[in-house]
């Protein structure tokens, strides 16, 4: 019987592994990290948003993404900003915004609960009106008082601290 249990739990937490590895904390539009152009065009397309500013320059975009390492496209409607591809797959999307920085914070606040205060070992220096939020998953959205909300994927931020450690002594 004790046995049982154990393999019992073990499948579990299997499970629970498997689950949680895909799933993100931080979302815009219903986008997933790693979505490719196509993807994210459909994504921000039934969200009434609209990948690049004419049909043409979408196929240019797309095409761009597909064949370089990196491309960045920008989208319209309710709201607008650019989203960034890696090798094809979306790693960072930035919102300008023009609501005033505390209806932003307040709406940043309700979904994702409080921001992270940085430290001194985080190595991170944010401007008097950034703040920044960090999921389990190395996630960040980065709260600008410019008039930008970043999303970043936890990949991205990841190989900004493998760079960072490359070429410190």
């Amino acid at each position: 019987m004790v046995l049982m249990k154990i393999i019992f739990l073990f499948f579990i937490s299997i499970v629970f592994s498997l689950n949680t590895s895909a799933q993100t904390s931080f979302s815009f539009s219903g986008l997933k990290w790693d979505d490719n152009v196509d993807q994210v065009d459909a994504q921000l397309t039934a969200t009434g948003l609209q990948l690049s500013s004419t049909l043409l320059q979408k196929l240019i975009d797309k095409s761009i993404c597909k064949i370089r390492n990196y491309c960045q496209v920008d989208f319209i409607g309710e709201v607008s900003g650019t989203i960034y591809f890696f090798s094809n797959k979306l790693y960072m999307v930035t919102i300008n915004s023009d609501d005033n920085y505390n209806d932003r914070f307040a709406k940043l606040h309700q979904k994702y609960g409080y921001p992270l205060i940085p430290t001194i070992k985080d190595k991170t220096i944010l401007s008097q009106n950034t703040v920044l939020w960090k999921s389990k998953y190395q996630e960040t959205i980065e709260l600008s008082g410019g008039g930008y909300i970043r999303y970043q994927s936890g990949a991205s931020n990841q190989t900004k601290v493998d760079q960072k450690n490359k070429f410190e002594y």
